[in-house]
C-alpha cells in the first residue's frame, strides 16, 4: 500500500492497523518498543527490496538499541538465508559433457579466486537454468554469495533468490554513456555486491548495451577495484546460434483449461498486433466477465488541457488500457514488479480466478511459485519514457494486461510449449528478437510462424524480406 497506493494519511494508516500488524510479536515479546520494532523492521525489508526506505514515510522510527539489523543489511542477510534445495545441490552429478565442462572451470575460479568472465551459449531447451541451478547451490554452500540476476522479471522466477537486473543494479531507466547506477557506496545493496563471488546474468543478450556499460562502471567505483565489473566472476547467457525455420501455421485458443491456455502463446513484434488479438480471443473465452477502467490524470496539466475523455483513450506500452476486460479463467502478464521475492515480477504470468473491486484473485502459473494464489492491486503507473508526451500520464489501473498474445520481449526467459509467431506485415527485427521469439517453445514442430507476404519473391521457401547486411557478417 505504501508503494503503490499512495495513502494520504500514512501514520493514520500506522495508527489503524498496528494491533493487527503486532499480533504475532506481541505473542513472542513482552517489551512493547521491541515489539514496535519488529513491525517496522519487517515493513523496512519489503521497502527496500522495492528500493524505498522506512523514512520516506511518516512511521515512527526503529529504535538504534533494540534493531536487530543494525549492525548488518538486509540485502545480505538476504543472500545467505536463501535455501539451498537438495535437488540443486546434486545436480552437478546429471550434467552432460559440455554442461560439467562449464560447471568444473567455473567452480574452480571461484574456490582459486580467479577473475573471469564465462559466456554460456546454447538454444532454449539445451539446459542452461540447469547448469545455473547447480552453480548458484554449490557455491550458496560453501557459505559464498552468488546472484541470480536476469533482464526479463519473469525469468527471475526459474532461479531461487532470482532478480531483474534493474532492479539488482538500480539501472537507470534511458541509460547514457559514462552513467552510472543508483546505488551509493553506503547502502546495502552496495555492501552486497562487495561480498557477492559471483554473477549470473541470464538473458543478458536482450540488455541494452548501455545498461551493462553503466553496471561495470558501478562496480568498479563501488569495490575499488578498476577491473572488469570490480573483479567479480561474471557469467553470462548469449546467443550465438543460428536460428530455425518453421511450418506456418496459426493456431487458436478456445479452451478455460489453465495448463492448456498456459502452455501455448502468439508472439509478435507490435502492441497493436498483440492487442488486437488478445481483443478476439477474450470475446471467444468463456467465464464470467469484469471491466475495470482506470483512473487517469494528467499531472501536470495546470491549465486542464487534457480532457479526460482524451487520456483514457490512451494506449502505451508497457502501462494497461483504461478500459480492462478480464474474465475468470483468462491469461494475464503482470506489468510491474510489485513482490519480486513472492514471484510477482514485470512477465509473470498468472490466471485470473475471481474479481474484486479492488483487488485480482490470480493464480501464478510460471517459475517456482507455480501454483500461488495472490491477491494484485490497483496501482498508480506512469510510462517510463518522459518524452513520450508533452505532459505526465499518471494512470491507476491493475497492472496487468491480457496474455493471450504478447510482445517478443515479454517472452523472454520462459519455455512455452507451443508458440506462434505472428508476423502481419513486414518489420525491422532483430536477430536478438528473431531467437527470443523462436527458441521459446520446445522444439521446431510445435513452433509455427504466420507471415504475411507484402510481395512475391523468386524462391518459393521465402515468405518475407532479409533485412541483414550480409557486409557487416564479413571478415
Amino acid at each position: 500500500m505504501l508503494i503503490f497506493c499512495e495513502p494520504g494519511n500514512v501514520r493514520k494508516l500506522w495508527d489503524d492497523h498496528y494491533d493487527s500488524l503486532s499480533q504475532d510479536y506481541r505473542k513472542q515479546y513482552r517489551c512493547a518498543e521491541r515489539v514496535q520494532n519488529m513491525v517496522l523492521i519487517n515493513i523496512r525489508v519489503f521497502l527496500e527490496s522495492m528500493s524505498k526506505k522506512l523514512s520516506d514515510y511518516d512511521l515512527p522510527n526503529v529504535s538504534a538499541h533494540i534493531d536487530l539489523q543494525s549492525r548488518g543489511y538486509h540485502e545480505v542477510q538476504e543472500e545467505y538465508s536463501i535455501n539451498v534445495e537438495n535437488e540443486d545441490l546434486h545436480a552437478q552429478d546429471s550434467l552432460n559433457p559440455e554442461q560439467k565442462f562449464a560447471y568444473n572451470e567455473i567452480m574452480r575460479h571461484v574456490d582459486e579466486n580467479i577473475l573471469g568472465v564465462f559466456f554460456i551459449d546454447g538454444p532454449g531447451g539445451t539446459g542452461k537454468t540447469f547448469l545455473y541451478k547447480a552453480l548458484l547451490a554449490n557455491i550458496r554452500a560453501r557459505g559464498l554469495i552468488a546472484l541470480a540476476t536476469v533482464t526479463s522479471g519473469v525469468a527471475a522466477n526459474n532461479m531461487s533468490g532470482g532478480r531483474t537486473a534493474h532492479s539488482r543494479f538500480g539501472i537507470p531507466l534511458n541509460p547514457y554513456n559514462k552513467s552510472m547506477c543508483n546505488i551509493t557506496k553506503q547502502i546495502g545493496k552496495a555492501q552486497l555486491l562487495r561480498k557477492e563471488k559471483v554473477i549470473i546474468w541470464d538473458e543478458a543478450a536482450m540488455a541494452k548495451r548501455q545498461a551493462v556499460e553503466v553496471v561495470d562502471l558501478t562496480m568498479q567505483d563501488i569495490t575499488y577495484e578498476k577491473l572488469p565489473f570490480g573483479g567479480k566472476i561474471m557469467l553470462w547467457e548469449v546467443t550465438l546460434d543460428e536460428c530455425c525455420r518453421s511450418n506456418i501455421s496459426f493456431f487458436a485458443i478456445q479452451r478455460v483449461d489453465s495448463k492448456f491456455i498456459i502452455s501455448r502463446a502468439i508472439l509478435s513484434t507490435k502492441n497493436e498486433s498483440v492487442d488486437e488479438i488478445n481483443n478476439k480471443l477474450i470475446e471467444r473465452f468463456f467465464g464470467e466477465q469484469k471491466v475495470y477502467y482506470s483512473f487517469d490524470e494528467a499531472e501536470d496539466d495546470k491549465n486542464n488541457l487534457y480532457p479526460i475523455e482524451y487520456l483514457n483513450s490512451l494506449n502505451v506500452s508497457g502501462v494497461p488500457p483504461h478500459y480492462l476486460r478480464l474474465r475468470t479463467g483468462c491469461p494475464v502478464i503482470l506489468l510491474r514488479n510489485i513482490d519480486p521475492s513472492n514471484g510477482l515480477c514485470n512477465g509473470t504470468r498468472l490466471i485470473c480466478r475471481a474479481f474484486q473491486q479492488n483487488v485480482i484473485d490470480a493464480e501464478i502459473v510460471v517459475g517456482q511459485h507455480a501454483g500461488k494464489r495472490v491477491f494484485l492491486p490497483r496501482i498508480p503507473l506512469c510510462p517510463s519514457d518522459d518524452e513520450m508526451f508533452s505532459f505526465k500520464l499518471k494512470r491507476k489501473q491493475f497492472p496487468i494486461k491480457l496474455s493471450f498474445s504478447m510482445i517478443i520481449n515479454k517472452a523472454q526467459g520462459q519455455t512455452i510449449p507451443n508458440v506462434c509467431v505472428y508476423l502481419p506485415e513486414s518489420v525491422l527485427i532483430s536477430h536478438g528478437q528473431l531467437y527470443a521469439a523462436l527458441s521459446r517453445g520446445i522444439s521446431r514442430v510445435n513452433t509455427k510462424v504466420l507471415v504475411k507476404p507484402e510481395k512475391t519473391f523468386d524462391n518459393d521457401e521465402i515468405y518475407t524480406s532479409n533485412v541483414v547486411y550480409k557486409e557487416v557478417l564479413c571478415d
